[in-house]
Formats: C-alpha cells, structure tokens, sequence
C-alpha cells in the first residue's frame, strides 16, 4: 500500500509540479525505508552489505519521516501565510529532527530512539492543532487531513504503550504504527485530492467573476467618447474599442484598424503615417506616448497628426503603463481623441483675437487723429485769442 501510494504521489508531483506531493512522497518512501530495515527484509533480501549500518538506516528513515511530515503539513497548510506564530514552531521542530538524524552518528541508536517516539508523537499533536486552527480559519482541505492524523496519531499512542507493557502486547498492537501510516498516506492522499477540487472550484469561480469583470470592462470602455488601445510588451495590441475604430478608419478607402493584424506600434506608426501636426515631418518613435509608456513612463502628446489618405487627423493622446506584481511593465494604456474641432475653434478664436485688435488698431488710430486735430484747434483758438468765430473746443 506505501509502494503504490508513493508512485501515486510521485506522479502527481511531477505532473502537478506541486511540491506538497513530493514531501507526501518523501514521506511514504522514508516509511518504507524504515518498514524494510525495521523488519530486516533490506538486510536479508535486498542489501546484506548494508547490515552494520542498521541501526544509522532506522535512525536517519525516522528523522527523514518526521522532517517529510513537517514539510508536508507547512506546506499543505499555507502555515506561513495563515498560521505564521506556528509556522515559526514547525521549522524549530524541523531544526531539532535534523539534529536528531544527525545524532545517530554519533550515539548509541537506542540513545537516540528513546527521543524518537516522544518527538513524533509531539510533531503530529502539535500539527493536529495547527490543522485545527488553519481550518477554522477558512482552509476546508484540512478536515481530511485531521482525520488522517488523529488515525495516525491514536496508532502510534498504542504501539508506544504497548512497547511499555500499559496494554497487552498483540500482533495487533506491534502493528499499529503500520496501520496509522497506511491510514495517515490514504488520509492525506484524500486531504490533498479535496484541496485540488477545492482549488478547481475557487479557480473556476475566479474565472467566471474574471470573465465577469472582462465583459462589464470591455463594455465601459466601448461605451467611452474617446479612443482606447492597450498594447502588449511586444508592442502589439490586445484591445481597441469603437470609437478607436471610429476616429482612425477612412471607409472609402477600406483603411483602418484590424486588431487580427497584430501590428506591431512600428508598423502602426508607418501605416499611419503620424506626423508632427501642421508638418510633413515623421513624429518620432520614441516621442510616441504608447512607446514611452511600455517603457514605464506615463506620457501624453497633443501635436500629433494620423494620415488617413484623404484627409488628417490631429490627435490628442495620453498613455499610462500598467505594471505587474513584481513592478514589471506587462501592458500599456492609450486613450485619444479627434480634436480636429478643438482645433478649428482654436482657429475662429485666433482669427477673432486678429479681426479684434485690428478692430482695437484702427480705433486707436483713429481716436488718435481726432485728439491730434482736437489738440490743434484748441491751439488755434489760443492762437487767436478765443475768437468767437471759431467753434468751442470740447473738453472731451
């Protein structure tokens, strides 16, 4: 039942690439390891020579099992994450094991033994009650995984009494700790079997609201009065919305977008042909807001011009990188407007303010000339000594 419990779990590791099932399989191998030496089946019919290293081969299988049995319960219970007080407690244990194996070496096996089965027997009570606080706290994988230990855990209770004459020695009873391994493999075998089902069901759940969260996303953007893209970090784009579409297409000519195309933004920039607004000069690569930001820097242009055979198209652009976990620029954001009518009011506006102060020129000069004749008649009028013939002077 271990041999084919093992490659069970061998096989799942490697296809998985879970490393929780390498530690079970660590587990169950060091177990039968201990199984053929403990019984001398390794020493009889599988390696004579290894006899006089019996007692080490015992001594290292056990420490082996217990260290498999620690990492297996770190690991299967995210203790780092969602216990770390007892986190901290597992790896002293791992630490001390360790030493323990080491300790074969270099005392008596029987020295060394008599620690051994308090410390497993402390290693599983210990983790049975991290199991029991991880699964309150939201991991329901662990309920079989408490089953398999409390089995375990009852087993190896009744083979250490047994071996100290506190209840009747019986094939049974010399036997225990077997029948709780078996039942500990098949206990967490199921544990881990549950946690993947667990695991599918939260990953489908996640998909679908991901989904979810895709479709009301794409809505609002294709909703937008303005234009959005988002580029790749190769440079390619995985999304344009209508209005994109809208901005950039002339129909006549069966010229625009095609996301299927994958343009690359170099190939984007020639097929476009942008150029610096009011120019024929070619806008360049790297003053394009989209490649600055794949560089991971937000950038904006509004002097930017896309050639669409028949006509330009002045164009108002913003982008903005978006970075992953590790701060890695995974993706960028571009949105953009037509202003073709910004700009032709920005040209009635200019042309008013020119129409206004040549309005306000002439006025000026012409208030000008009136005060110049004003300014003469009043000297004239000086002049003559205040002739009543001459018409008054208005004191405006």
């Amino acid at each position: 039942v271990m041999i084919a419990l093992l490659i069970y779990n061998l096989f799942l590791s490697a296809s998985l690439r879970d490393v929780t099932y390498l530690y079970l399989a660590t587990l169950l191998a060091s177990a039968a390891i201990f199984e053929v030496s403990q019984t001398s089946i390794l020493e009889i019919y599988l390696a004579p020579s290894l006899y006089q290293y019996k007692t080490q081969i015992i001594g290292l299988s056990s420490a082996a099992m217990m260290a498999s049995l620690i990492l297996f319960f770190v690991s299967f219970l995210e203790a780092k994450r969602i216990v770390p007080s007892l986190y901290r407690f597992d790896l002293l244990l791992l630490g001390f094991v360790l030493l323990l194996g080491l300790a074969t070496f270099a005392f008596n096996y029987h020295q060394v033994a008599v620690i051994f089965s308090p410390t497993i027997v402390l290693i599983v009570a210990f983790n049975m009650t991290t199991v029991i606080v991880a699964w309150r706290r939201g991991l329901q994988a662990a309920r079989f995984l408490l089953i398999a230990m409390m089995g375990l855990l009852a087993c190896i209770l009744v083979f250490i009494l047994a071996r100290m004459n506190i209840i009747p020695v019986s094939a049974v009873t010399e036997n225990a700790f077997r029948f709780g391994f078996v039942w500990m493999a098949i206990g967490s075998s199921l544990a881990l079997a549950d946690r993947i089902n667990i695991l599918q069901a939260e990953t489908a759940k996640a998909n679908r609201e991901l989904r979810d969260s895709e479709s009301r996303l794409s809505q609002t953007l294709e909703g937008l009065p303005i234009g959005v893209a988002v580029y790749g970090s190769d440079q390619t784009p995985s999304f344009i919305n209508k209005r994109t579409m809208d901005i950039l297409t002339n129909p006549d000519r069966k010229f625009g977008p095609d996301l299927s195309l994958k343009r690359t933004l170099t190939e984007a920039m020639s097929y476009y042909k942008f150029r610096v607004a009011g120019s024929d000069q070619a806008y360049p690569l790297e003053e394009f807001p989209i490649y600055r930001a794949l560089l991971g820097e937000a950038s904006s242009a509004d002097d930017i011009e896309a050639d669409l055979i028949d006509w330009r198209v002045p164009l108002e652009l913003w982008a903005s990188p978006v970075f992953d976990s590790v701060g890695k620029v995974e993706s960028a954001v571009i949105a953009f407007q037509d202003i073709s009518e910004r700009k032709r009011k920005d040209a009635q506006l200019e042309q008013y303010r020119e129409h206004l102060e040549h309005l306000v020129e002439r006025r000026t000069a012409e208030l000008g000339a009136t005060n110049e004749w004003l300014s003469m008649l009043n000297r004239v009028r000086q002049a003559v000594g205040g002739t009543a013939d001459l018409p008054p002077v208005c004191d405006r």
